[in-house]
This record gives structure tokens, C-alpha cells and sequence, in this order.
């Protein structure tokens, strides 16, 4: 005995899309059918965009996907629809998510307290941030900056007590939060 399907599949439902970080969008729906081949995902980027173009399809069964690599800042929307031989299923919802860094602090001053110490100061300028990031490379003009140090969410200062004597120092803070830098 066999059987085959003539139906298309059953659409997806509840789509949701989740910022994990920058340059992440996590996607997750409910699967309704039995008889799909897979699942088509179709994104457009900007707010109110309705130019979906598919990305990727997954695998039946499968219910998430990792959208990886896109731009810090942006709005994407996506959609989701099931396929199999016959024909695909209906979209689901429309879920949008937008990838956000923190808004960068200014006014970064430095000032020597002893020849082993620097002290900075900035001002936040975001409310979302988890933490600053202290950043430094030696010699006037240098762009090769490693991580310093880190402070907690609404500490605009940090001291550097890792400077030797005699040597210039160039300083940058960056906000960070779970969306990225």
C-alpha cells in the first residue's frame, strides 16, 4: 500500500524575531503541517518593506533560524511559508526586528594622575547600555586599540594603573549592550 499527498501544506503560524545581538535576528514559528519538504524564508530589510526576497529554506520539522551577518542599525522583516511537492503554503505573520548598538558616549578625556596611572572620564550618552568598554593602543596616532578594561552600565570613568612612564597613551570608550558596540 502507498499513499501520497495532493495537498499543499498547512502555513506556519506565530512568527517571532528576536535581537541577539548586532548582527543577529533569531526567528521561531509554530509548524502546522505534516506534510511539508521544508520551510522558505523570505526577509526585506528597512522599515515598512514589503520587497521579501527568500534567504535561505530549512529542513521540515525545523522551527528557527539564525539570520547571521546582517548590519548593525538596520529594520528587517521577515516571513515564513512552508513548501512540499505540490505547492507552497500560506506566509505567517510578518515579525520585525531591528539590530541597535548602543548610542557612543562623548566628551573621552584623559588625564595623568602619576606615572603609572591614567584617570579617564566621558559622558553617557546612552540609556540602554550594558557597560563601556575602555580601549588603548600606545604611541601618538595609533590605531591598534586592545581592550583595556570594562566598566558596569552608568560608570563614565575609568584608571588605567597598567601605563608605564614615558610613554604616550591613545584612549577610546565604546557602550556596549547585548545588541553589540
Amino acid at each position: 500500500i502507498a499513499s501520497a499527498s495532493t495537498e499543499s501544506s498547512a502555513a506556519p503560524t506565530a512568527l517571532t524575531a528576536a535581537t541577539i545581538d548586532a548582527t543577529r535576528i533569531d526567528l521561531a514559528w509554530t509548524d502546522n503541517a505534516g506534510n511539508e519538504t521544508g520551510f522558505s524564508i523570505e526577509r526585506c530589510t528597512g522599515p515598512g518593506c514589503s520587497n521579501f526576497v527568500e534567504i535561505t529554506t530549512v529542513a521540515a520539522n525545523v522551527t528557527t533560524f539564525q539570520n547571521t551577518g546582517i548590519t548593525a542599525g538596520a529594520s528587517y522583516s521577515y516571513r515564513v511559508r512552508a513548501f512540499n511537492l505540490v505547492a507552497p503554503s500560506a506566509y505567517t505573520n510578518v515579525a520585525t526586528a531591528t539590530t541597535s548598538a548602543p548610542t557612543a558616549p562623548s566628551g573621552l578625556a584623559a588625564s595623568t594622575v602619576s606615572a603609572t596611572r591614567v584617570s579617564l572620564t566621558w559622558t553617557d550618552a546612552s540609556s540602554d547600555e550594558l557597560g563601556f568598554r575602555v580601549e588603548r593602543c600606545e604611541t601618538a596616532g595609533c590605531t591598534n586599540f586592545v581592550e583595556e578594561g570594562i566598566t558596569a552600565a552608568d560608570i563614565a570613568t575609568y584608571v588605567d594603573s597598567t601605563v608605564s612612564a614615558g610613554t604616550v597613551y591613545e584612549y577610546r570608550v565604546r557602550a556596549y549592550n547585548v545588541v553589540g558596540l
